[in-house]
């Protein structure tokens, strides 16, 4: 049974990907070009959970759970968007990031661009007069869903292209990082499902995409803690383990309210302040882990 369990998370993590030859590496350490695109590539990864907290928090606003909480994460979370954006593709030394010279990541950011502009009016509408109607709600969700897509999109072009022109910067540890980081996507993701569940809207898809999304974080933080070969790199350092472990255990109590909705249970109060009040220490812990991605030193052959 055990290995039957292994062989589901193996398939489903491959699945996540697009099919990568990951060729094996021997030791490295990170110079300034591979600590920029490491950088790089958590950021851009940064973007598609900002993509999904922005919704999720418009969501809590419209059902008028912590009103003016919901308004300043959505606030900070636009501003932050928007600003990383334009820095993956024209450069921003505040945050760490040079200008893109990869033509192909270029092309990728402006599709992201293009989707983010209609997603951008909703937005800048419902912070004006805070008010949205249940059809408008759906379409800032498809929006919002749409960025997310071709931001995956554009993520995967920015770890690929990196990582193979970087000799220092092997690929499974890019794609690691990349792993890392959709988990933090995964944990706005659940609680706009959660939300829009709560709310009433699109119900029944809402269950199956949070079913999906539950699945999807167990599998790859499982992955992330033990690895899977030639997929993603076993915790490259105690600290990165032990952090990795702490957001097992700060996920144990949203997963379980999580579990309750996308089964149909009616949503109790108790539960959905575990959502609002305990995802975002998943989150949190989630970023801190990506961020001590940033400074593995050593790397032993995979």
């Amino acid at each position: 049974m055990k290995r039957l369990l292994l062989d589901k998370t193996c398939m489903l993590i491959v699945s996540l990907v697009t099919a990568f030859s990951i060729p094996a590496t021997s030791s490295f350490a990170l110079d300034a070009q591979a600590e920029a695109a490491t950088r790089k590539v958590n950021l851009a990864g940064r973007q598609r959970m900002l993509s999904q907290r922005m919704s999720m928090a418009a969501c809590y606003m419209t059902i008028n759970v912590e009103h003016d909480k919901h308004l300043g994460i959505l606030r900070e979370a636009y501003e932050e968007f928007v600003k990383v954006h334009h820095g993956l593709l024209h450069g921003d030394e505040e945050i760490g990031l040079e200008a893109e010279g990869y033509r192909h990541v270029v092309d990728a950011l402006n599709v992201v661009d293009g989707e983010w502009m209609e997603y951008q009016e909703i937005l800048e509408g419902f912070i004006s007069i805070q008010l949205m109607s249940r059809n408008a709600f759906h379409n800032m969700n498809v929006d919002g869903l749409s960025v997310l897509n071709e931001m995956n999109i554009a993520v995967s072009q920015i770890t690929t292209s990196y990582s193979a022109d970087l000799e220092l910067l092997p690929e499974i540890l890019a794609l690691s990082i990349d792993f890392a980081g959709r988990q933090r996507m995964l944990t706005q993701k659940m609680s706009k499902e959660y939300c829009l569940i709560q709310a009433g809207i699109d119900v029944d898809e809402n269950m199956e995409n949070l079913n999906q999304s539950q699945a999807q974080f167990n599998a790859t933080l499982n992955a992330l803690i033990d690895g899977v070969p030639h997929v993603i790199v076993a915790a490259p350092t105690p600290e990165i383990r032990a952090q990795l472990e702490e957001v097992r255990v700060l996920w144990e109590h949203p997963h379980n309210a999580l579990a309750s909705a996308a089964a149909g249970n009616e949503i109790q109060l108790h539960e959905s302040d575990v959502i609002v009040h305990e995802m975002d220490a998943v989150l949190h812990a989630m970023n801190d882990a990506v961020k001590m991605y940033e400074s593995v030193h050593g790397l032993k052959d995979y």
